[in-house]
């Protein structure tokens, strides 16, 4: 029964704890930033190999991506209200590495540098 009580208290604990987060929660997907990482896709014999983002805003703001290793890839645009704009990436840019039958498949490591990063104005 000793046992019992260290138990009890820490989750009587727990429970009363209020919330300390710095920032409110928000379950959608607005923002003014975000970082990407794309998994190595199978590529395929084709002349035509990329990755779109789809990038949509309320408003008219300007949007800069930039991806590659240590960001060797930089593209404004301006988002049109309440629409959908494109921006087609190269896949050995928005890929950490590409995967083929030629080349055997790497260890997991971190990439550094090779996330796309998406920032708006608004």
């Amino acid at each position: 029964m000793r046992q019992i009580y260290p138990l009890l208290t820490t989750l009587a604990l727990l429970l009363t704890t209020p919330d300390l987060s710095a920032q409110e929660v928000s379950f959608d997907n607005a923002g003014t930033e975000f970082y990407l990482s794309f998994p190595a896709n199978w590529e395929y014999k084709s002349d035509v190999k990329y990755v779109r983002l789809y990038i949509g805003a309320e408003v008219e703001t300007e949007v800069r991506v930039t991806a590659g290793p240590f960001n060797t890839t930089d593209t404004t645009i301006t988002t049109v209200p309440n629409g959908i704009v494109t921006i087609d990436l190269s896949h050995a840019v928005a890929q950490a590495f590409v995967r083929n039958d030629l080349t055997p498949v790497p260890d997991d490591r971190v990439y550094p540098g090779a996330a796309v990063h998406i920032e708006a104005d608004d």
